[in-house]
């Protein structure tokens, strides 16, 4: 559900901007595209902490008709979380590659169809295929989370994928907050 909803919302987060104009105006203020960029990427991570505080009460209602893992449970809320966050991330950063809100959702969807189907083919590939198959492909690195194992390195893989679309969307404004303020005259 994450993977169909988040893109409706962060894909228009800059080409919004961009088509009202809003864009230059950040450019004159005394933040830099960082900011910017971290702001939006914490608003619409903010927006989705309503249905994952939701989803946190889940345990404990399951506690009283059995003995849930509270352990393991929230681990894998922790992971949806970080996988949000690089959904919100790669998302973003299309939206900056693109003029239209519309093709960079339909591009966002078509790499998370991409990246699942990778994942689903693994299962066909030969065996040194497979493997680099499976390292490469986000959602096989949810896998060990399935099993009840908490995977560092996985961990660790969607916050780097999630930091290289941060820096791809910074790259954006950077440069637009560099042409606007060159244009108007700031140092």
């Amino acid at each position: 559900v994450a993977a169909v909803i988040i893109p409706l919302v962060a894909c228009f987060a800059i080409t919004d901007e961009r088509k009202k104009g809003s864009d230059e105006y950040l450019a004159t203020l005394p933040m830099s595209a960082t900011d910017i960029v971290l702001g939006k990427l914490l608003a619409i991570l903010t927006l989705l902490m309503i249905p994952n505080a939701v989803i946190c009460t889940f345990p404990v209602v399951i506690g009283f008709f059995g003995t849930p893992s509270y352990l393991y449970s929230y681990v894998s809320i922790l992971f949806l979380i970080i996988f949000e966050i690089f959904v919100i991330a790669m998302s973003m950063a299309f939206s900056s590659l693109f003029k239209k809100g519309w093709v960079a959702l339909i591009v966002t969807y078509a790499v998370l169809v991409a990246l699942f189907l990778l994942g689903f083919l693994t299962t066909l590939l030969p065996a040194p295929l497979e493997t680099v198959a499976r390292f490469i492909s986000p959602f096989r690195r949810f896998d060990p989370i399935i099993y009840g194992k908490l995977d560092l390195s996985s961990t660790v893989f969607y916050l780097l994928l999630s930091l290289l679309f941060v820096v791809i969307a910074v790259s954006y404004f950077y440069s637009k907050t560099e042409r606007v303020r060159k244009s108007l005259g700031f140092k």
